[in-house]
């Protein structure tokens, strides 16, 4: 391909992808992503090679990374972002919205063996994000297996295994469960346990962390109440930002379902809040209680953008969308906390500890355990238990009372 030829072609999807920011981004994103753009049409100028080639140099020379790895700044991964839209441009597909980087190729000894395990994860209905996350459990196994050397499955013992979770010790306590159960699931995977010597059930499965060792993350009611007055509601942010956190402290609903909720979840008539739960598939029906409902309706009347969108919450900046899967806001509850002088040394302080608050303080009042499991989603009281393991003397705190909305 002649250098003229891989201009226009390069031009072409450059000015694409131009019109594409144009319809679907707002001016300040028009001008980053322009610039992004422009800079590359600079740069192949005096650049040799095809397309892929050039934008692939590119990438590298503006994120400091190989193409297409992970950039170490936020400027940086709006570059590559840039960049890997023109690629889907060039493909002749559409953007995505987002992407998620080579942090986990791997080229070793068992590539092949990766291979046909997440074929099977995806035949019996994994979905993407359950495939990252195993993805990111069992690569850097792997690549263990290849720094000691061993050239195949049936050359491991259970003692590598075992060796490789002593090495995992510096992780949190779930973070070293959740690794011997992604293992067990791996190696006991129909497409791995026939080239196996050994069993990796009865090891793995013995494999436990030390029960007492999760954060204490529960709060009492008035620790909640503070943070939740510490939230400025005069401003579109902490009208959003309220509302979700209610949807938590209420109900002790998950980050994920607050974020994928719709407008049809709520009926206005007969007072309830429906959802199916994303990590579980459960469905559960909640009372609509006037403090979450003077929330979400203020936030719909003077925040929401006009939109057909089906979400309750959306991105206050055009396009106007739905947050994506790595919006937890975790540091912007946070902030809360820390503004609202709760103490919260040793402890998890965001969406989540307002989920284990709830079914601490239902306990505390006299709740059964089997009924607090439907509230929170739980097929069985087991996954409850975790929730409600705290100490006798935080159990006996006073059953969650709602902040009252308004001044």
């Amino acid at each position: 391909m002649t250098n003229s030829i891989v201009q226009c072609e390069l031009h072409a999807g450059i000015d694409e992808l131009k019109s594409y920011v144009t319809a679907n981004y707002g001016k300040k994103s028009v001008r980053h992503y322009s610039g992004v753009l422009d800079g590359l049409k600079d740069y192949a100028a005096n650049a040799m090679g095809s397309v892929s080639d050039i934008i692939g140099e590119y990438y590298e020379k503006v994120t400091l990374k190989p193409p297409f790895q992970h950039p170490e700044t936020a400027w940086r991964r709006h570059k590559a972002r840039t960049l890997l839209m023109l690629t889907d441009i060039l493909a002749g597909s559409e953007p995505k919205r987002e992407y998620y980087y080579n942090k986990t190729t791997y080229s070793g000894v068992f590539k092949e063996c990766w291979e046909r395990y997440s074929e099977w994860l995806l035949e019996i209905d994994n979905n993407v994000s359950s495939l990252r996350t195993k993805k990111s459990i069992v690569i850097p196994f792997l690549r263990y297996l290849d720094s000691e050397a061993i050239t195949g499955l049936s050359n491991m013992t259970v003692e590598h295994v075992l060796s490789y979770l002593n090495c995992c010790s510096n992780n949190t306590p779930n973070r070293s469960k959740r690794t011997a159960y992604i293992l067990r699931n791996f190696l006991n995977s129909p497409k791995i346990r026939p080239e196996l010597t050994f069993d990796p059930v009865p090891p793995l499965s013995g494999y436990r962390n030390r029960k007492n060792t999760r954060l204490a993350s529960f709060y009492t009611p008035d620790e909640l109440k503070l943070v939740m007055d510490s939230v400025d509601r005069t401003t579109k942010w902490g009208k959003t930002i309220y509302a979700m956190m209610l949807f938590a402290v209420a109900y002790g609903l998950r980050v994920s379902d607050i974020r994928e909720m719709k407008l049809s979840s709520i009926n206005w008539q007969k007072r309830v809040v429906s959802l199916n739960q994303k990590k579980t598939g459960r469905f559960v029906e909640l009372p609509l209680i006037d403090e979450v409902k003077f929330a979400v309706l203020d936030y719909l009347k003077n925040v929401r953008p006009k939109s057909d969108d089906p979400h309750i919450f959306l991105r206050h900046l055009h396009p106007h969308i739905p947050y994506s899967e790595k919006d937890n806001f975790g540091s912007k509850v946070s902030a809360f906390f820390e503004k609202s002088g709760v103490n919260t040394e040793n402890k998890h302080h965001g969406f989540h500890s307002m989920r284990t608050s709830l079914a601490t303080d239902l306990l505390a009042d006299g709740v059964p355990i089997n009924e607090i499991a439907p509230i929170l989603g739980h097929a069985t009281i087991v996954s409850t238990e975790q929730y409600v393991w705290s100490d006798i003397k935080h159990l006996k705190a006073a059953a969650l009372e709602v902040p009252k909305y308004g001044n």
